[in-house]
């Protein structure tokens, strides 16, 4: 009885090695020639960068990680880091290196989905109120000084007025009078009135649900010559009372944003970090 054939005695494998960054590519099978059928590829992952994964989409009617013709594609997907490709060439050992195969691996160019940056933008109706030593009540700006801060007249007490505000964002504040810590939202007054009590310490944060939408910045000056921002990170020197105060309150403001298509983007082939290991007629082209 005839032993059967070993398949090892009749086919050879020449495998390329191709090393791909993340991201999404196509291979194609471009040419093929010196057989009178065409010779077919095998498609997978070199077990040489264990961190990255690649996974294969086949079109519909296609052969699962394998082209098997000219015009054939697979859609490659590299993720978690770089991987090596192996591209193999399955022929007769006969025709082995007169079988001459020719493909093509390019990135798959993505519409651009990145959003502009959003813009800042000084927030409208946002006002101070204080009251100053010696001064009585005096209201400013977004982003001016209430007070001198080059003085030292006592900024007894602030109001922040902003009637404009949303209902998903606020703005908490507390100063320290003597022994006792004061708290409020906007459009409450923070100190006293007619008593002529320092405020040793005040700061100020956004609160609520849309503060991402909103940027709070400023700084409070003391009697002593400091001048500290108003998160709390930071306390005057003792003795030292609160005579100015400046908010700045701005607004991020979203530009339409249209998808733009990428530009066109160099083989994989060109780029100097996309290495072709070794090369033989089964190549790209």
């Amino acid at each position: 009885m005839p032993q059967p054939a070993d398949i090892n005695d009749a086919i050879a494998v020449r495998t390329v090695l191709k090393a791909l960054k993340p991201g999404l590519y196509v291979i194609r099978y471009i040419a093929a020639q010196g057989a009178t059928e065409a010779t077919p590829l095998g498609v997978g992952q070199a077990p040489l960068y264990p961190s990255g994964q690649l996974s294969i989409t086949t079109p519909d009617g296609g052969t699962e990680g394998a082209l098997q013709r000219p015009g054939d594609y697979l859609v490659l997907n590299v993720t978690g880091g770089n991987v090596v490709v192996a591209i193999s060439k399955y022929a007769p050992k006969p025709l082995l290196d007169t079988a001459g195969v020719h493909w093509r691996i390019e990135p798959l160019a993505r519409a651009s989905q990145q959003a502009p940056a959003p813009r800042l933008e000084t927030a409208e109706a946002f006002s101070l109120t204080g009251h100053i030593e010696r001064r009585g009540d005096v209201t400013v700006g977004n982003g001016e000084w209430l007070g001198n801060p080059e003085g030292r007249a006592r900024l007894e007490g602030v109001q922040i007025d902003w009637p404009t505000r949303p209902a998903t964002v606020d703005i908490s504040g507390w100063c320290q009078v003597g022994e006792h810590r004061l708290n409020g939202q906007a459009g409450d007054y923070l100190g006293t009135r007619r008593r002529a009590a320092p405020i040793a310490n005040i700061g100020f944060q956004l609160q609520g649900a849309e503060t991402e939408n909103y940027r709070l910045t400023g700084e409070a000056a003391y009697s002593d010559g400091t001048r500290l921002p108003l998160d709390g990170t930071r306390r005057p020197a003792a003795g030292a009372h609160l005579v100015a105060l400046r908010l700045h309150l701005q607004h991020r403001v979203r530009e339409a944003h249209r998808e733009q298509p990428a530009p066109p983007q160099r083989s994989s082939w060109l780029d100097p970090e996309v290495t072709h290991i070794t090369t033989d007629d089964t190549q790209e082209a």
